[in-house]
């Protein structure tokens, strides 16, 4: 049912029926929206977002003032002077037809930027960027020299605050690439009005007429603009996202507005109790440095539960993050960057890469969750104990548990990353973590494990494997315990009819890492590692293990995969060494 938007038709506390809207995102009535939506945001959202104001630019940005008739803009060097900008955030797609600035065309763009010479995306962002009545907008591929690695560098330090400091991102939700249009005319079925029709109050004899229009079986909506748009399956989109201030979408038959204080689509839908989760995002506002008139960046000791609480959202972070594609595998580090940075002030924590210094042992626990969707990058791009030395989907479920440790989690010794350039959390050529701890040998056999006849105890664990080459992790059996050789066993299901296997039997390490969860003990005192008396050892509790394989000197492995261990520890402390290890 569609309404006048200056109508506020409700029943039961509910509003009735959809704003009627323009099909022309570029007409006055959808610019009239966007312009309203960022003025409540400047009068009314104070306490949650940070106001629009002067700020210092961007090293280029382009300038967008027209001079005349003509629709002409060009590049500027700012030389850090004070203004206020518009970013876009959106898809390359073929990165060889983007157009793009170069150290060979600098001073072409410097003087002129043709309008009629740019893609539909960029044409579209210029337009929107004038009519909304600002001057400067930041788009990546002309404001960063696309051919200088040390261009690049020094901007994708700034990347991050490049986002949260424009005063709204112009977000291309459906485009798929450069050429893809913002603005658009989309169809709409006719809108039959039925007179007489509809009565709001049952003691009321008044009947008004009411505006119907069919819905389209695929019609884009408030989840479809947002969270399931083409956009949102890029990489270096979610921190664009997560750190702009405001953002303006633009879908396929509508407009969408995403800041703090409020979160909507042009035909007013809105996220319900049904759905709301799903727009999730982290957003460091000014209620959370208690000042929204300053920048500082001094951050106050922060509470064990408000760090616990951080890094949880760190890990749900990581997990979205994973299921975004990259178009350059080594942007991995460097896309996220802006966010670990605001991680780093806020919790005064050392990044290692991808993980934190003092949350270490439960972020060294991450698993893939489709091993034979995951594949490791040709390249080196992190160290194996790292999510991002991996192309995958990764979860850390676990995360939110807040156990103090036992006396058998493991102990981290020391910790190194070698940073490939100029930002502290980007790109890597190198690192390893030293860990002191427990473990077993671990061996990994090439059939059926229910026929290799093994004197087995109870079930162990399920091994998941990082990668489907090394062990087929989809269709692996649980772990078991050897008693006659003291030592853990994985193996696979019975094979499916014509699958063939082609992972070899394998001797590998189970590396003990902490408790995860302690069963049974609820409501009562879960034991510390300064007890000498450790009731965990003899109770059935569930605990995190890395599976690791050797390579090189001695006491030196990469991680393989991960495995849940659902046991007591004193079945199996015969069997097990302790030792110092060291993951790379």
């Amino acid at each position: 049912m569609i309404i006048a938007k200056e109508e506020n038709i409700k029943f039961g506390g509910y509003r009735i029926g959809r704003y009627d809207i323009s099909p022309d995102l570029g007409s006055d009535a959808n610019f009239g929206v966007a312009r309203g939506w960022l003025s409540v945001c400047q009068e009314k959202h104070q306490e949650t977002c940070v106001p629009i104001q002067l700020t210092t630019l961007p090293d280029r940005v382009l300038d967008v003032r027209q001079s005349g008739s003509s629709w002409d803009l060009r590049l500027i060097e700012t030389g850090d002077i004070q203004g206020v900008y518009l970013t876009l955030s959106h898809s390359w797609g073929d990165p060889t037809i983007v157009l793009k600035t170069t150290t060979q065309n600098l001073a072409q763009m410097i003087a002129r930027i043709e309008f009629s010479a740019m893609p539909n995306t960029f044409q579209d962002a210029v337009t929107i960027t004038r009519k909304l009545g600002y001057r400067y907008l930041w788009i990546d591929s002309l404001c960063i020299l696309q051919d200088s690695r040390e261009d690049w560098e020094i901007t994708s330090v700034k990347m991050g605050d490049i986002y949260k400091d424009s005063a709204l991102t112009i977000a291309a939700a459906v485009s798929t690439g450069s050429s893809g249009n913002l603005i658009r005319v989309c169809e709409q079925a006719p809108v039959t009005i039925l007179h007489n029709a509809l009565r709001i109050n049952a003691s009321d004899d008044y009947y008004r007429p009411i505006s119907i229009r069919q819905k389209e079986k695929f019609e884009d909506q408030l989840l479809d603009g947002i969270v399931k748009s083409h956009l949102a399956t890029r990489g270096w989109a979610l921190q664009e996202r997560y750190l702009s201030e405001r953002i303006l979408y633009y879908g396929k038959r509508q407009l969408y507005w995403e800041c703090r204080g409020h979160l909507c689509a042009a035909d007013g839908d809105e996220p319900d109790k049904y759905n709301e989760t799903q727009f999730w995002r982290w957003h460091h506002g000014p209620q959370d440095n208690g000042d929204s008139t300053t920048n500082s960046t001094t951050v106050t000791e922060i509470t064990p539960s408000k760090y616990r609480e951080l890094c949880s959202t760190w890990y749900s972070i990581l997990e979205q993050y994973s299921k975004r594609n990259l178009t350059v595998a080594s942007d991995k580090f460097p896309a996220l960057s802006g966010i670990a940075a605001q991680f780093a002030r806020l919790t005064s924590d050392k990044y290692v890469h991808g993980l934190w210094e003092r949350d270490l042992k439960v972020g060294l626990l991450w698993r893939c969750e489709e091993p034979k969707n995951a594949h490791r990058p040709q390249e080196f791009r992190a160290p194996t104990w790292s999510w991002a030395a991996l192309d995958g989907d990764i979860s850390l479920n676990f995360s939110k548990h807040s156990f103090v440790g036992t006396l058998h989690d493991a102990e981290v010794v020391d910790w190194n990353v070698i940073l490939a350039g100029r930002d502290r959390f980007g790109c890597v050529k190198g690192g390893h973590i030293t860990l002191t701890g427990y473990s077993w040998p671990l061996l990994k056999i090439d059939g059926d494990i229910s026929k290799a006849g093994i004197e087995h105890d109870a079930y162990f664990g399920h091994p998941i494997f990082d990668v489907a080459s090394e062990g087929n992790s989809g269709d692996m059996a649980d772990s078991y315990f050897d008693t006659a050789n003291l030592r853990f066993v994985c193996g696979w299901k019975e094979p499916k009819s014509g699958e063939t296997r082609e992972v070899g039997p394998e001797s590998l390490t189970l590396f003990l890492v902490r408790m995860i969860a302690a069963i049974g003990y609820a409501g009562e005192k879960i034991p510390g590692p300064e007890e000498t008396d450790t009731p965990h050892f003899n109770r059935h509790a569930h605990y995190g293990a890395l599976i690791l394989r050797a390579v090189g000197d001695k006491g030196i492995y990469e991680r393989v995969g991960y495995l849940s261990m659902y046991c007591t520890l004193s079945r199996y402390s015969q069997a097990w060494t302790k030792s110092t290890i060291t993951i790379i």
